[in-house]
């Protein structure tokens, strides 16, 4: 993510619409709060742009700014251009100038379908991605496939994708590996896993890639996703590792729940150095939507229903 100048409405968008009071604070009003928080600790400008205004009967305005305050939610202009935009033009223009506008009502225009008849016109709805974190080894693949099963017994469409698909594929490549076993087999690790090939995963997953295309893994599994957007409701990711494999995905607009899982008790059996790796710490200050803690699979299946699918899908336990 690269500093920008972003206009954010306020109702429907940083809380829910209870006009004129202000609303509440949900799930994907959070994501965005993240975003613009993040964006202006990279250095960007955030500009409140809503059709709130002070009147005499009550000040709107000023309730949602002051609100923001309370929220500890950046705002640098209200309605308003950023100066150095301001500068940039000769004369004043009524809509504020911006790389990204965020709007609970708004549509992309790459979302809306190129058909002859404006009646049948409608975006493309893309599926929810739900990512699993935590240590190597602590269930985050067990989590999404439990996921997966309850989902799809609920008559959803669920497509089970990671990051590492590619990265152990072309480690197994990289290792000289025969080329008799499927790709399926050859992405899931189905090899020798010893202790160099995970540190080959590593090294070539983040020192020879990340480094020097830091997007490459997680765009590879967003260009999959645009291709089945129509195909699924859900897609899961069991490895997010890294900050911009989750803001890559908002960049995108897709709505993304974050899951992180703790194995209760449990030793990876990883060195020290495996363990103190980028891949295995990028996330340790993240904040999650969920978190997930298990000492066992009937645990985990527990809180996969109770803190996951109920969520998704308000199922009664």
């Amino acid at each position: 993510m690269s500093p920008k100048t972003i206009a954010c409405d306020f109702d429907g968008t940083l809380c829910t619409i209870a006009f004129p009071e202000i609303g509440i604070i949900e799930e994907k009003h959070q994501r965005v709060i993240n975003y613009i928080r993040k964006n202006k600790e990279l250095g960007g400008v955030n500009v409140l742009w809503t059709c709130r205004e002070d009147l005499p009967e009550r000040a709107y305005l000023t309730e949602a700014v002051n609100w923001c305050k309370e929220q500890n939610i950046p705002i640098d202009y209200v309605n308003e251009y950023c100066q150095e935009e301001f500068l940039s033009y000769k004369h004043l223009l009524r809509k504020v100038s911006a790389d990204e506008y965020i709007d609970d009502k708004g549509i992309n225009v790459n979302d809306i379908q190129d058909i002859n008849n404006i009646s049948q016109t409608q975006t493309n709805k893309k599926p929810a991605i739900i990512t699993f974190s935590g240590s190597a080894r602590c269930g985050k693949g067990a989590a999404s496939k439990i996921s997966k099963e309850i989902l799809a017994a609920n008559n959803k469409r669920v497509l089970e994708i990671n990051f590492a698909d590619y990265v152990k594929f072309i480690t197994a490549l990289y290792q000289d590996q025969p080329i008799d076993k499927s790709p399926e087999d050859l992405a899931k690790g189905i090899f020798n896993r010893t202790d160099e090939t995970r540190t080959k995963w590593q090294i070539i997953g983040t020192e020879k890639v990340r480094d020097r295309f830091p997007d490459f893994w997680v765009d590879s599994v967003i260009n999959i996703a645009k291709i089945f957007n129509d195909d699924y409701d859900y897609i899961l990711i069991s490895d997010l590792r890294f900050p911009n494999e989750y803001t890559r995905c908002i960049e995108e607009r897709y709505n993304i729940v974050t899951v992180h899982v703790e194995r209760q008790g449990f030793d990876n059996d990883l060195s020290e150095k495996q363990k103190a790796h980028r891949s295995e710490t990028s996330l340790d200050d993240f904040n999650f939507d969920i978190y997930l803690s298990a000492k066992n699979i009937e645990e985990l299946e527990n809180e996969v229903k109770l803190k996951i699918v109920q969520r998704l899908l308000n199922i009664k336990g």
